[in-house]
C-alpha cells in the first residue's frame, strides 16, 4: 500500500511517495519541484503536470493523497473552554471564530481537536487550526484537474509532530492491561519487605487497588503537565524558523518566524540567540520560566550535522538531528522531506494529531464495495433467470452499472461547481457587509494595529493584543529591553492616553522584560 504526501510551498513543492509492506512503512520515491523561476501564470500547468508524471511514475492510489500548507499560512492556537460546549463545540468554534483569530468564518477553513480534559474545573483543552480559504481551494483545484481529491489537508506543524512521534518505543508494562490474578502473581515476585503473610497480602492488594485507580484514568482525567519534560521542535529553512513545543507529547506551541540576520552577525549566531529568545517567549506562555537547556530536534533544508554542532557549541541549546523512527530516511535526505514524510504517513497508519481542515462535506467519500455488491444482486438474479443467458445477462447489467456510474460523477462534478458559485456569491456580500461595518466605526482595529506597527520599537516583541471595544481600551503583552520607555511612547501618539501598566515588569530568561499594560483609545487618530 502507498500514500502520497503534497507540501505547497511558496518556492517548492514537496512530493513524498511512502509504502507500507511487511518490514513497515519505508520512503519509496519523493520529488522536489522548483518555483522559483516560474513566472506565476506558468505555475499551475507545471505543478499539475509534474505530479501526474510523479502519480503514473510510482503508481500510488489516487484516492490516497494528502496535503500540507505551511505553518505561516495559518492561525494555530490552543483555547481552554467549558466543559458544557463540547457536544456542540464544532457550532461554537464556527460562530465565535472571530473571538480566537482575525478572520471570520466565512474567509476560513478550520479544524480542532480536544487535547485535555480537566473534570475538576470542567474544561476541555482544544487545538483549532484554521487556514485562508482561498489558498486552500488553490490547492484543491489544482488536483481537481487531474481528477484527484485530497483525504485530508493539515500544516507542516502537525505533520511534523506525528513524524517525530513515530519514532518513540514503548517499553513499559502495560500494567492497565494486566488482569487482577496476573498482576497478584507479579506483586509475589517482589520481595519489597519482611513481613506476616496476612499484612503481605493487605499490602499487595492495596497497591494492585492504587495501580488500577491510576492506570484506569483516561488522558482526558489528567490536569495539564508542568514545564518539565517539555522539548522543541524547529523546522529551519532559508528565511523562515517554525518552532513547535511539545510538553507530555501533546503538541503544545507552535510559532513560525521570519530569519534575516542583520549585516555583521553570523547565521549561526543570529539563530542560536533567536531560538533562545522563542524557547524564553514559549516557556512564559506555558505558565513558566526556562531555567535550563531544553531538547531542541531540528530538521529543515537549511539543516546539516555541521550546523547542529555549532548550536551545541555556542551556549544554552542542547540540538539534535530528527529522528526518522520507523520510517527509514536519514541525515540530509529526511531533513529536506520531513514535513511531506509526516503529512503522507496519515494515509498508511493512524497519527496521535489528526487535522483535517478539509470540511467534511467536500471530502471525498469512500464506498467501499458498492460495484462489489451490486454484481453479485445482478449474479443471483441471472442465476434465477436461467443458465443459458447468464454471461450475456451479466456482462450486460456490468455496462450499464459503468453507465450509470459515469452519469452520476459527470452530475457530481456539475453540481459542485454550481454549488461553488453560489458560496462564492455569498463569501463577497458577506465580505462586503463586513467592509462597510467597518467604515462606520469610529476607530477600526486596522488603524490601532498600523499604528502600534509604526510606533512600536523594534527592540520589543508583541505577545497579546486586545481591543475592548465597548470600553474603548487596547491591552498589549509581550517582551521589551526597556519596557518603561513604552508609556511615553504610547502616550506621544494621538491614538493613545492614560496609558499604565497593569501588572509589574518581570525579567525573562535573559535581559528581556515581560511586561503587560493597557491605553485608553482616542478618536484624534482615527
Amino acid at each position: 500500500m502507498k500514500s502520497l504526501g503534497i507540501l505547497f510551498e511558496q518556492q517548492k513543492i514537496l512530493l513524498v511517495c511512502l509504502k507500507k509492506g511487511l518490514k513497515g512503512i519505508s520512503l519509496y520515491n519523493h520529488r522536489i519541484l522548483s518555483l522559483k523561476d516560474l513566472k506565476p501564470e506558468e505555475r499551475d500547468d507545471f505543478i499539475a503536470g509534474s505530479v501526474e508524471a510523479f502519480i503514473e511514475e510510482t503508481r500510488v492510489s489516487r484516492k490516497n493523497i494528502f496535503l500540507g500548507i505551511p505553518r505561516d499560512q495559518a492561525v494555530f492556537k490552543y483555547l481552554d473552554l467549558p466543559l458544557a460546549i463540547e457536544e456542540n463545540l464544532g457550532n461554537v468554534l464556527h460562530y465565535e471564530l472571530d473571538r480566537y483569530t482575525p478572520f471570520a468564518t466565512e474567509d476560513v477553513y478550520l479544524d480542532y481537536q480536544i487535547i485535555d480534559r480537566d473534570r475538576e474545573r470542567e474544561t476541555i483543552k482544544v487545538l483549532l487550526v484554521a487556514v485562508k480559504r482561498a489558498l486552500l481551494d488553490h490547492c484543491l483545484m489544482t488536483l481537481e484537474r487531474l481528477n484527484l481529491r485530497s483525504r485530508s489537508a493539515e500544516i507542516t506543524s502537525t505533520a511534523l509532530f506525528n513524524l517525530q512521534a513515530q519514532g518513540k518505543v514503548q517499553k513499559k508494562i502495560s500494567l492497565e492491561k494486566m488482569s487482577l490474578q496476573k498482576m497478584k502473581v507479579w506483586f509475589q515476585k517482589k520481595e519489597v519487605h519482611e513481613k506476616g503473610e496476612e499484612e503481605k497480602e493487605n499490602e499487595k492488594d492495596a497497591l494492585i487497588k492504587k495501580l488500577l485507580s491510576v492506570f484506569s484514568r483516561t488522558k482526558a482525567d489528567k490536569k495539564i503537565p508542568s514545564l518539565q519534560g517539555i522539548k522543541a521542535l524547529s523546522y529551519i529553512e532559508e528565511h523562515c524558523l517554525e518552532l513547535n513545543i511539545i510538553q507530555d507529547d501533546m503538541l503544545a506551541y507552535s510559532k513560525f518566524f521570519p530569519l534575516y540576520p542583520p549585516k555583521g552577525i553570523e547565521r549561526v549566531s543570529f539563530l542560536k540567540d533567536r531560538i533562545s529568545s522563542e524557547l524564553d517567549l514559549a516557556a512564559m506562555s506555558l505558565n513558566g520560566l526556562r531555567s535550563e537547556a531544553i531538547p531542541l530536534i531540528l530538521t529543515g533544508t537549511e539543516l546539516d550535522s555541521g550546523l547542529v554542532e555549532e548550536l551545541r557549541l555556542t551556549g544554552d541549546l542542547d540540538p539534535h538531528l530528527l529522528n526518522e523512527g520507523m520510517i527509514g530516511v536519514k541525515g540530509d535526505l529526511l531533513s529536506l522531506l520531513s514535513p511531506a514524510i509526516g503529512i503522507a504517513i496519515k494515509g498508511l497508519k493512524e497519527v496521535p494529531l489528526d487535522i483535517n481542515l478539509i470540511p467534511v462535506n467536500i471530502r471525498p467519500r469512500e464506498i467501499k464495495y458498492l460495484k462489489e455488491m451490486i454484481a453479485g444482486i445482478l449474479l443471483l438474479i441471472s442465476s434465477i433467470a436461467g443458465g443459458a443467458y447468464y454471461y450475456d445477462a451479466l456482462s450486460k447489467d456490468e455496462a450499464y452499472l459503468d453507465k450509470l456510474t459515469r452519469d452520476v460523477e459527470r452530475l457530481r462534478v456539475e453540481v459542485m461547481a454550481e454549488e461553488k458559485m453560489q458560496q462564492e456569491a455569498e463569501a463577497i456580500k458577506k465580505k462586503i457587509n463586513v467592509l462597510e461595518g467597518i467604515k462606520k466605526k469610529d476607530v477600526s482595529k486596522i488603524a490601532i494595529l498600523k499604528e502600534l506597527t509604526a510606533i512600536i520599537p523594534l527592540d520589543v516583541w508583541l505577545t497579546d493584543f486586545s481591543y475592548r471595544e465597548k470600553e474603548g481600551k487596547v491591552e498589549l503583552s509581550g517582551f521589551a529591553f526597556s519596557a518603561s520607555n513604552l508609556i511615553s511612547i504610547l502616550e506621544d501618539s494621538p491614538l493613545f492616553e492614560k496609558v499604565q501598566f497593569t501588572s509589574p515588569i518581570v525579567k525573562g530568561g535573559s535581559v528581556k522584560e515581560y511586561f503587560r499594560l493597557e491605553a485608553a483609545v482616542t478618536h484624534k487618530g482615527g
